[in-house]
């Protein structure tokens, strides 16, 4: 009897899922509370660092509209008409982008006609962080921590040439400046280019990661 492998994957996906919360549930924590996770940035507004804060900052000091920095959560959120409009709706945006970047991954990587291997598997880990870390209403230095070890097994991907090497110099260069920019003052217009170059970088390196994860057909693993 031949075994349906992405069958067996998806199941085993669910399995690895649900034993997460098995321990919650053994002292027990409520299956209701051990989800309280999914709705922790809920009640927030924009944190200054998140990339929508750094649009409606941008606006705000080309006088387009009204926006202030107020203390939330122990650090400092932006706040405003746009922010204000935006924000109730936010966390639903946040869930439809990260679906999508999700499906876009799987459907690229049922289209490959090879054993998964390293390289299009960091390209689609890559991809869907990056897309969360730019649509999140918090902006956090650990998520850029997340994305490093991604970048070095880019690496293996030989469709991205010497690409993965320059994205990698970019991501570090870039990652030094925010640290130089950032410790200007919050809301000023040094501090919204700091963050506003490093979202746009991250666009850029997600765009290339998704442009090759288009095109892949198929390949031998290089490991």
């Amino acid at each position: 009897t031949e075994v349906d492998e992405p069958l067996v994957c998806r199941l085993s996906c669910l399995v690895v899922i649900a034993a997460l919360f098995i321990p919650m549930w053994a002292i027990g924590i409520s299956p209701l509370d051990s989800l309280s996770f999914l709705g922790f940035h809920e009640d927030r507004g924009f944190q200054v660092e998140s990339t929508v804060a750094t649009v409606i900052e941008a606006l705000g000091l080309l006088g387009l509209t009204d926006m202030w920095i107020v203390d939330a959560h122990n650090t400092y959120d932006v706040a405003g008409p746009l922010a204000d409009a935006l924000v109730q709706y936010w966390s639903l945006v946040i869930v439809i982008v990260v679906v999508a970047a999700l499906a876009f991954s799987a459907r690229s990587m049922n289209r490959s006609r090879s054993d998964l291997d390293v390289g299009r598997l960091a390209m689609a880990f890559l991809l869907v962080c990056i897309v969360f870390v730019l649509t999140n209403k918090v902006f956090s230095t650990q998520y850029m921590m997340w994305l490093f070890p991604f970048f070095a097994m880019l690496l293996y991907v030989p469709e991205l040439d010497g690409k993965a090497r320059r994205l990698m110099a970019m991501m570090v260069v870039m990652q030094i400046l925010c640290i130089v920019f950032l410790r200007s003052e919050i809301g000023s217009a040094l501090y919204v280019i700091a963050c506003a170059l490093r979202d746009v970088l991250l666009v850029a390196i997600a765009y290339e990661v998704a442009t090759v994860m288009r095109g892949v057909t198929g390949r031998t693993s290089p490991v």
